[in-house]
């Protein structure tokens, strides 16, 4: 078990998050914004794009965004010019919204995807250790691992990958920390 660098959120998407959570975003909400502009990477460059001017991006979150919640917040991100900041914001929020439910979320990166028996044992490991009562999956497949998987739960990594585990042994063998 070491420590990692766990997903670092700025201050102003921080604060950001912490709005829309207190004004009541929900958890499909912050979803279908992220849905949104991750399937139209064009749009997204668009909207944080500081050439175009604001009130061409209001008009066009008029057009496409039905959510009066969601249009607010994003014209607020076009008028401050923060819209780059969208997935730091709903990540982070997300996070939040997951705390208040006793929530985490577990990356986990693998060569072969465990089976739904490992991810239910994985589970209830994760939800005694961190004291939660669910996780969340965010799972990537990653053949440089050579084999096993590494676990990522609330900033400490679980590694038990192949590649882990000779780059410890090298390290032990070699005498460098």
């Amino acid at each position: 078990m070491t420590e990692i660098n766990a997903i670092r959120y700025s201050v102003p998407a921080m604060r950001y998050a912490d709005a829309i959570c207190e004004m009541g975003i929900s958890r499909e909400q912050l979803e279908n914004l992220e849905n949104i502009f991750r399937d139209n990477p064009d749009f997204f460059n668009a909207m944080s794009n500081p050439v175009i001017s604001i009130q061409d991006k209001h008009n066009v979150l008029d057009k496409i965004i039905d959510d009066d919640f969601c249009k607010r917040f994003l014209k607020v991100l076009c008028d401050n010019r923060s819209f780059r900041l969208l997935f730091e914001i709903t990540g982070y929020a997300r996070e939040l919204l997951m705390s208040k439910e006793r929530k985490l979320i577990a990356y986990l990166r693998y060569v072969t995807a465990p089976s739904e028996k490992q991810l239910e044992n994985m589970e209830k490991l994760i939800c005694e250790k961190h004291n939660c009562s669910g996780v969340e999956w965010e799972m990537t497949e990653d053949p440089s691992l050579i084999g096993g998987f590494i676990l990522t739960v609330d900033g400490i990594t679980y590694d038990r990958s192949i590649d882990g585990r000779l780059k410890n042994m090298t390290r032990n063998l070699t005498g460098r920390r």
